[in-house]
């Protein structure tokens, strides 16, 4: 294949050559974002790829120590531990690298199977607790205020992202000073802890109308890519 056909490759040479992550960042006038793309594309075209190419020397033990260490913490936080020397993207491209994660456990449900499960993993919020939904209206998300109530008021993440929302449930939902963002998004999926994942075809706040598919992923990685994918920072 033609390198023009792979833009990447000269980046990944010289990583290979040994040359520091911020001379290629400046020289090839790159975002993190970009290079953090070439990198993976290079990866997974069949590239032995070392994690820590990507790591400025002064800090590639501190965030691998972290990622080993503070499993509380998304990419964008070990980020801001390390004051954005490191940014959010490669830090999250060297979790892929890593591996963390691809051994995940995942399953699907229906309409008939799920609720259980999700009704424990929700009730089991400890540091954060989002959904996002297209719209938010009527009284079935009520259900879940005791969950979010609780994990804002231990000074957990609690929040709610949707594109309609009625009055009466903003209303409520600033009577309780939890937050509400609004997002024009088709989106459903609910986040537990940076760890879980629930996604399908369901607005998860309110009953099911018919024939769904739903997936719990217990993932960190996969936490990481759709909070970032969505933009689920508070």
């Amino acid at each position: 294949m033609m390198r023009d056909h792979r833009p990447w490759e000269r980046v990944v040479e010289l990583l290979q050559e040994g040359r520091p992550v911020e001379s290629i960042l400046s020289g090839w006038q790159l975002s993190p974002k970009q290079l953090s793309d070439f990198v993976l594309q290079a990866w997974r075209a069949g590239v032995n790829v070392d994690p820590k190419w990507l790591l400025p020397a002064r800090d590639a033990d501190a965030v691998l120590e972290i990622l080993d260490e503070r499993g509380d913490l998304d990419a964008l936080g070990i980020s801001s531990l390390l004051k954005g020397r490191v940014a959010s993207e490669i830090i999250q491209t060297v979790r892929v690298l890593r591996g963390e994660g691809r051994g995940m456990e995942t399953a699907v449900f229906n309409e008939s199977t799920f609720a259980a499960k999700f009704h424990d993993d929700v009730q089991g919020a400890r540091r954060e607790l989002i959904f996002v939904a297209p719209a938010l209206k009527g009284s079935h998300w009520r259900r879940w205020l005791e969950p979010l109530r609780r994990v804002a008021g231990a000074g957990g993440k609690s929040a709610i992202f949707a594109g309609a929302v009625s009055s009466l449930v903003r209303d409520t939902l600033r009577d309780e000073s939890l937050s509400i963002l609004e997002k024009q998004t088709h989106a459903n999926l609910v986040m537990i802890d940076g760890e879980i994942l629930w996604e399908g075809s369901m607005n998860f706040l309110t009953p099911p109308v018919g024939e769904e598919h739903l997936r719990r992923t217990h993932s960190r990685l996969q936490c990481d890519e759709v909070r970032e994918l969505h933009d689920l920072y508070l």
